[in-house]
């Protein structure tokens, strides 16, 4: 990253703003920076993204309904896009995410929102790419993760990669690698295993465990009294 770059980042990366070459949002003032270039760090607002972006190079968020996300602000990614036959797309913190306002330690990016980042990931390229035909419900089935380094509030890729997938009478069942990168080396990984189910099927599905689960902790409370 060339001398005369300036990295823009949230206020609540405050230990990470020690380090030189960076700039909270908050003092971010673009009429006063000239032709400083400018990198968009991580923790910044969708609305100052979009205000960055009339003058800069800056990712945006993706499409709430992609990401199944009400509010804004918890998306984390970008739109993913396929390039070279991998989708790709940055990753996008808004420091009021609801993972992130509670939890950062140091100065690197939690795993936890990493792996919300990876679960956005799978999610909107499956929305992008095989799009379900009746409202349906993601369920994860099997997932493992590998951190490798540190991921600090600097430019972040995320990559997926489909390793199989099968239609089935009721959903699809997926088979996904994910990466996330920085700095041109990959510093998080993770194997999915999920399925996309109607979901009509998937609440039924929900509500007998619901109840089957709660009668067995009522017969064993009632178990546990009879003994006593």
């Amino acid at each position: 990253m060339g001398e005369d770059r300036l990295v823009v980042v949230g206020d609540r990366f405050e230990d990470f703003l020690a380090n030189p070459g960076t700039i909270a949002a908050s003092r971010l003032r673009a009429d006063e920076l000239g032709d400083q270039e400018l990198v968009a760090g991580q923790g910044l607002s969708g609305e100052l993204l979009a205000e960055l972006a009339k003058r800069w190079d800056v990712p945006a968020p993706a499409r709430r309904e992609l990401t199944h996300k009400r509010a804004a602000k918890n998306v984390m990614i970008g739109e993913p896009s396929l390039v070279d036959g991998v989708w790709t797309a940055p990753l996008v913190l808004d420091e009021r995410n609801e993972v992130l306002e509670d939890h950062i330690t140091g100065q690197h990016v939690p795993a936890v929102a990493l792996i919300e980042a990876a679960r956005q990931m799978w999610t909107a390229v499956t929305e992008l790419r095989y799009p379900p035909s009746a409202p349906s419900r993601f369920v994860i089935e099997q997932l493992r993760s590998r951190f490798d380094t540190f991921v600090f509030p600097l430019p972040t890729v995320v990559r997926y990669h489909l390793v199989a997938h099968e239609q089935g009478p009721v959903g699809q069942r997926f088979h996904a690698t994910l990466t996330i990168s920085q700095r041109g080396a990959v510093a998080a990984e993770f194997d999915v295993h999920y399925r996309v189910i109607v979901s009509k099927i998937g609440a039924k599905q929900e509500a007998m465990a619901a109840r089957q689960a709660l009668t067995d902790v009522k017969s064993t409370s009632d178990m546990e009294e009879s003994r006593s």
